[in-house]
């Protein structure tokens, strides 16, 4: 059940395969990378830096650009994407993890290589110094999984450490 998937490490349930582009790539060939790597959101990168600065997800192109009647062709992941990417080191527990999504009112966290110590925030936006190396994402399916008996939503979960 979920309960036991909130004392493991963050790093222990992230989807591994995950969908990269640059930040001037179009929604277009985002959906299409989005559709052949069967996942609902883009990490968005700096060209140069290869840093991550964003997110895109499917909502995001859903309500950004088809809603607004934009052409995909036109729009670029930068003018769409959440940012700035709150991200989680690894070794961060899934409790935490839950209670940072719960916070910032996100569905997704980026795991890095970056470690955190337990007196700062766990949650930060990758404009800080150092190279971080996306390992995966964190998302509720990945905790709870996918089968209907465990359907559940963030609010549901209790992260009280009773």
């Amino acid at each position: 059940m979920y309960s036991n998937s909130l004392s493991q490490k963050a790093g222990d349930l992230i989807e591994r395969e995950f969908a990269t582009l640059y930040e001037d790539a179009n929604i277009v060939d985002a959906t299409r990378l989005m559709n052949s790597k069967n996942t609902s959101s883009i990490i968005v990168r700096l060209r140069n830096s290869e840093e991550p600065i964003g997110i895109v997800t499917d909502k995001d192109i859903l309500y950004r650009v088809v809603a607004e009647s934009k052409d995909p062709s036109k729009i670029t992941l930068k003018e769409i994407m959440s940012s700035p990417l709150h991200t989680v080191s690894k070794d961060v527990l899934v409790k935490d993890a839950v209670s940072i999504m719960r916070n910032k009112g996100i569905r997704r966290l980026v795991i890095t290589n970056k470690n955190k110590s337990a007196e700062s925030d766990l949650s930060s936006p990758t404009k800080d110094n150092g190279k971080i190396s996306v390992l995966g994402v964190l998302t509720l399916m990945s905790i709870v999984g996918e089968s209907s008996d465990q359907s559940i939503s963030l609010a549901d979960i209790d992260i009280s450490d009773n």
